[in-house]
């Protein structure tokens, strides 16, 4: 199992196949998560791509998504987002991201 790394750990994964229903209910979690992340917004799958100026808009947007949640945005964040080889500064909004691919 990737990202196992002792037996604990694969007991504890596996046990989700015992649990009730109501241990499975989400909703309370998912009714406190960004808007963003949600209802017809960003799911980071690329389908927006090719971008004409090259923006990864999957990454951008799950910076912007980590960065919403946050009080301050941590130093990290904002490395990574710098790291990109191209902002969302750059979009000249032709909507090729939005026509399906």
């Amino acid at each position: 199992m990737v990202g196992v790394s002792n037996t604990n750990q694969i007991l504890a994964a596996s046990a989700y196949v015992t649990t009730s229903n109501k241990e499975k209910d989400y909703s309370e979690v998912l009714a406190n998560a960004p808007r963003s992340s949600f209802s017809g917004h960003c799911m980071y799958c690329g389908h927006c791509a090719p971008c004409s100026k090259k923006i990864d808009i999957a990454a951008v947007n799950k910076y912007l998504d980590l960065a919403l949640i946050q009080e301050d945005v941590p130093e990290t964040l904002k490395n990574h987002y710098d790291l990109l080889e191209h902002h969302a500064s750059e979009c000249i909004e032709c909507g090729l991201c939005r026509s399906p691919n």
